[in-house]
């Protein structure tokens, strides 16, 4: 008698139909698969993670004391308190995950970026002194270093810098300039990583928060 074909399993088959279909989209979209934990001898499920777009924070350093050292001047009491009323209001509303966090060599910009930092619960290793991010800077050689960056990033920076900045990003051109920051105001942008093109998401002006 002829010989009887393997009988195949449905569920196999839907299965590897569906892992076939997950796979190309993951390819087709810049996806990754997160690492698979295990709890005792339960398994949870893979997680995708998107990569198909980064997001852009600028924000403005807060308030700072007044003094004829410009790049020592500290922040004021009113201006911690900016800081510290911003991330409770990016907590309470989850608008903002722990982000690498760049920030200029002029004390009140640093101080901003790390008191945002602290008061987040973000790790003080996620900060960085960069060049570039004075008030005064071309925006156009730092902004290659935004075009760049393949996760989200935090840039704590001056007027009329970041104004530039931003106009840049998202015309071309640095004027006429799009945006003037107020103290401790924090803007958005976000690109996909394949088209390139920089979007405004949201402006957060202190008058939300204070």
């Amino acid at each position: 008698p002829p010989a009887t074909p393997p009988r195949r399993s449905f569920g196999r088959d839907l299965r590897a139909f569906v892992l076939t279909l997950i796979r190309s989209v993951i390819a087709a979209e810049n996806l990754q698969i997160s690492p698979v934990p295990r709890t005792g001898s339960l398994r949870t499920p893979p997680v995708l993670v998107c990569l198909t777009s980064v997001k852009l924070y600028l924000l403005r350093h807060a308030k700072a004391e007044e003094g004829v050292n410009d790049a020592l001047r500290p922040l004021c009491l009113q201006g911690r308190k900016s800081v510290a009323r911003l991330a409770e209001f990016l907590r309470s509303r989850e608008l903002l995950d722990s982000v690498p966090v760049w920030h200029s060599r002029l004390v009140r910009s640093e101080e901003t970026a790390r008191l945002l930092t602290r008061a987040m619960g973000w790790s003080p290793r996620r900060l960085k002194v960069c060049d570039g991010l004075e008030p005064d800077d071309s925006p156009l050689s730092f902004a290659p270093l935004v075009e760049r960056a393949t996760k989200d990033l935090l840039v704590v920076g001056h007027e009329p810098h970041l104004g530039k900045l931003a106009s840049h990003l998202l015309t071309g051109h640095a004027s006429p300039v799009l945006f003037k920051l107020r103290k401790c105001s924090l803007l958005c942008l976000e690109r996909r990583v394949t088209a390139g093109h920089w979007q405004l998401r949201w402006h957060l002006g202190p008058e939300l928060f204070e």
